[in-house]
């Protein structure tokens, strides 16, 4: 099955649909912290992985029309809460291998899906290859999970959900992918170029309003450069522009529901309670026309311990903690403290600390003087509590939407 794509005109329009109908619903910035959509780019992986997993290369030329590697026909469950490139990530890959799929997109953000599935049907994809299904998660749940059809189940969200989830299937022998959930630091080192630092922490820390599985949350900075480290990111964190993602000068959108924003403000009133300090924000955006949305203002704390809950407990918020330490051995062992082990970045000019670095943080992504780059190309997914030994994107993510078949052929010589 070739993987149907848009034109490049017609992919260009649905994205100025979809970003606008999602900056009017939920906020999403289109500003300097706004995502571009990855979806042409996933659909053209999506065609070559198709193509690795119809035709083995260990196999010769003349014996390529029997794969080893078999499409499995089959439904898979898919959950998630991110933008529109998540549900490309998510579906393009078992697609492209010839698993039909049921999508089930997060309760209180379906829009991105829906539309996604809209754009692969006018495409051509065949009916029934693609199933959609919207509903709260806790009334449909037995419906999606329990079908005897299902053989794989890949999901993004919260450790709580994901773990459920993998108890349930244990005894069916249903594989299960998980992208759960993370803490994630970067280590600014003493030679790191400063301001470069601070600008792309705060854009880590605060795109979609620190909701994203990869933003920064904590940073771990040697001594002697802390305090300006510290005031470089304030500087940066209070130049944002609260407001509403249709907004244009917005940099810094709203909290995706009433109960997020209000967990956010109880981890906040928990540290500082701890002993953390306020260095910027740390409360409710209510003024004006804000006063009755989901806003809390960008919030970096300092005077914050390891013990302190705020260091280990994700809080998918717009909130950073600062931690000094007094050398690289300390920072690398600060990273690695933590139940999480998704993604990590480090600032520095010294190639060598680059390199130690990526061989000792104990996560599934580490970026050098930058905290992306983790393209569809690459293996996306972490270790520890953020993850499961199934990977996403690149060839990696084959291994779980494929099964593997040994044919032995026998020429009678």
């Amino acid at each position: 099955m070739r993987l149907p794509v848009l034109s490049e005109e017609e992919m260009d329009a649905r994205q100025q649909e979809l970003g606008a109908r999602i900056a009017g619903r939920r906020g999403a910035v289109r500003g300097p912290f706004r995502v571009r959509p990855h979806s042409p780019e996933m659909c053209e992986r999506a065609e070559s992985l198709g193509a690795f997993a119809r035709f083995d290369r260990s196999l010769p030329q003349h014996l390529r029309e029997l794969p080893s590697l078999t499409p499995e026909d089959v439904a898979r469950a898919f959950d998630h809460a991110e933008r529109g490139d998540t549900p490309a990530r998510k579906l393009a890959p078992p697609l492209a291998a010839g698993n039909a799929a049921v999508f089930k997109p997060a309760t209180e953000t379906p829009l991105s899906g829906l539309h996604f599935a809209r754009a692969l049907h006018d495409a051509g994809l065949p009916a029934g290859v693609l199933n959609v299904v919207t509903g709260r998660t806790a009334e449909i749940e037995d419906a999606l999970l329990d079908d005897p059809r299902i053989v794989g189940i890949t999901f993004t969200g919260s450790n709580a959900v994901g773990n459920r989830i993998r108890r349930r299937l244990a005894d069916r022998n249903v594989r299960f992918q998980g992208e759960l959930g993370g803490k994630n630091a970067s280590v600014v080192l003493r030679d790191a170029d400063l301001p470069a630092a601070a600008k792309a922490v705060a854009a880590a820390s605060f795109g979609q309003a620190g909701q994203r599985c990869t933003a920064t949350s904590r940073v771990i900075v040697e001594q002697p450069v802390y305090a300006e480290f510290a005031r470089l990111l304030v500087e940066e964190v209070e130049a944002l522009t609260i407001g509403p993602g249709s907004d244009p000068a917005t940099t810094l959108c709203p909290l995706s529901s009433p109960k997020q924003r209000d967990s956010v403000l109880a981890h906040l009133a928990g540290a500082v309670e701890q002993g953390a300090t306020v260095l910027t924000g740390g409360t409710a955006d209510t003024e004006g026309e804000r006063a009755h949305g989901c806003y809390v203002r960008p919030t970096v704390l300092a005077g914050v311990t390891p013990e302190t809950a705020i260091w280990r407990e994700e809080v998918f918020g717009p909130v950073l903690a600062l931690r000094a330490v007094p050398d690289f051995d300390a920072a690398v062992e600060a990273v690695n403290d933590s139940d999480f082990g998704l993604a990590a970045a480090v600032f520095t000019r010294e190639l060598s600390r680059a390199y130690r670095f990526a061989d000792e943080a104990e996560c599934g992504q580490v970026a050098v003087n930058t905290t992306t780059g983790w393209d569809v190309h690459l293996p996306f997914g972490g270790i520890r509590d953020s993850g499961t030994a199934y990977k996403e994107q690149g060839e990696e993510v084959l291994r779980f939407s494929t099964r593997v078949k040994t044919v032995a052929v026998h020429f009678g010589a």
